[in-house]
């Protein structure tokens, strides 16, 4: 069997056995996978999703790191590498990958949540109390601001949900922006 069959069947039987629920035999599978052919970022990932069910998060980031090598934008590497950050405490690390995975996917809606979710972390970590957001600032419709007034009120309204915020900005066209960003 020549070395991309050979990483195909492997691939294949490490997808059996996370399906069966036998993480560790995944993640064997996946390696001997990666050895055969390490150009596909998708064992790759695949991998580190087997390392996160065993809670091996330090394994999961090399192996999303390792992905990132070969796709940049790989959000599903960003995903999980932010998952494996989260678990082990570097809050920071976790909402960079995060971000930097809804700036590829802006309506992906999980990773919007993670993002979230590792900010409020961050917050309460540094004691900072959060704000409760209006049911209405939720619902309000998403406009292009008239004045610098009205873009710090809706940059405040929208700044605790990143993925509302990054949409907020794409309203706004490129040559207005340094005028809304003046003190």
């Amino acid at each position: 069997m020549n070395q991309p069959n050979a990483a195909r069947e492997l691939k294949a039987q490490g997808d059996s056995a996370y399906r069966q629920g036998q993480f560790a035999q995944a993640v064997a599978h996946y390696t001997d996978a990666i050895k055969a052919d390490s150009t596909n970022p998708t064992v790759l990932t695949n991998r580190a999703m087997a390392l996160l069910k065993l809670e091996r998060f330090t394994d999961a980031v090399d192996s999303c790191t390792q992905a990132l090598r070969i796709d940049a934008t790989n959000v599903k590497a960003l995903w999980r590498r932010g998952t494996a950050y989260y678990k082990l405490g570097q809050l920071a690390k976790a909402q960079c990958d995060f971000a930097a995975g809804l700036a590829i996917e802006p309506a992906n809606a999980v990773l919007a949540a993670e993002l979230d979710k590792s900010v409020k972390a961050i917050e309460a970590a540094a004691g900072i109390p959060q704000p409760k957001l209006s049911i209405n600032a939720a619902l309000e419709p998403v406009a292009e601001p008239r004045s610098p007034q009205d873009f710090e009120r809706a940059w405040r309204e929208h700044a605790r949900v990143p993925a509302r915020l990054y949409e907020y900005l794409k309203l706004i066209p490129t040559d207005k922006l340094p005028a809304l960003f003046r003190a």
